[in-house]
């Protein structure tokens, strides 16, 4: 199985999980003398196997990208520079929505030019967007062990 396809099935798990967890939240509390519609004790269990099977996938998918080469690093490093510029991408997106004004040493408020902070931002952007290309190939082509 390819690092990609093991990402889909890990998403796809973890939304089993989420529905174990409403029909276990449905199933907690019955009026007296009723049955549940499905019993807590097998949902459950049903929990505890993906759960299982959920922390293996993260396992082998972790594993994969640790020592997949990428560059002068690995799959893993890619990820974690995405991340980053990404948190970066989000603080100087909210920055612009600011630019151009700045507190001036009178109290008042003046016009500054955005037009550096603009382009680090596409900078970000692009750098973001080769990442996770790059990042998409490699997990098409990487097998999980």
């Amino acid at each position: 199985m390819k690092v990609a396809e093991a990402l889909i099935l890990k998403s796809d798990l973890r939304k089993r999980i989420e529905q174990i967890r409403d029909r276990l939240v449905k199933n907690a509390k019955v009026q007296e003398g009723d049955a549940p519609g499905e019993k807590p004790e097998d949902l459950l269990m049903e929990l505890d196997r993906l759960l299982t099977d959920y922390e293996s996938l993260i396992r082998r998918i972790t594993a994969a990208n640790q020592t997949a080469a990428a560059g002068s690093g690995t799959l893993a490093d890619l990820i974690v520079q995405k991340k980053l510029l990404t948190i970066k991408q989000n603080y100087y997106e909210k920055m612009s929505i600011r630019a151009g004004y700045e507190k001036s040493l009178f109290g008042g408020w003046k016009q500054s030019s955005p037009a550096k902070l603009y382009a680090e931002l596409e900078r970000i952007k692009e750098e973001v967007h080769k990442l996770d290309t790059a990042i998409q190939q490699l997990n098409w082509q990487i097998e999980l062990q």
